[in-house]
Order: C-alpha cells, then sequence, then structure tokens
C-alpha cells in the first residue's frame, strides 16, 4: 500500500543501513546534504520511490491518488 513518509519520518530514521528502504541514488536524493536534513518521499511496499511535494500535484496515477490522500489528511 503507497504511504507518504514526511521529513524525518521514524520509519525512515529507524534504519542504521537505509539501503533497505532505498536505493542508494533516492537516498542521497531523500538526504541531499548528509547532515541529518531529509526530504518526504513516497514508500511502496515499504520501499522508497520517489520524492514528493505537497505544493507540486502530480501527473501520474500513483501520484495523483497518494496526492489526494495527503491533501484529504491535511483538511481533516
Amino acid at each position: 500500500m503507497p504511504a507518504l513518509a514526511r521529513s524525518f519520518d521514524e520509519y525512515y530514521l529507524s534504519y542504521a543501513q537505509r539501503s533497505t528502504v532505498a536505493t542508494e541514488e533516492l537516498a542521497r536524493q531523500i538526504a541531499p546534504g548528509k547532515n541529518g536534513m531529509f526530504l518526504p518521499f513516497w514508500l511502496v511496499d515499504g520501499q522508497a520511490q520517489r520524492l514528493w511535494n505537497a505544493k507540486a500535484a502530480p501527473t501520474d496515477s500513483l501520484g495523483a491518488a497518494l496526492h489526494q490522500r495527503y491533501l484529504a489528511f491535511r483538511s481533516d
């Protein structure tokens, strides 16, 4: 099931070896400065798929579904 992981999400932070959750390339995007700052990303079946931004509406169906889910959560 798709999920949105926010900045400093416990799911990502809890892994000492983050290659379990994200590819090396995506891990560099999630933590670009290697300074402890993490960007939000999408999780699908426990794996990071790509970064997400709450202000930009995605064009693909998965992205659109997750974006709508986020907006609904934010408005509740």
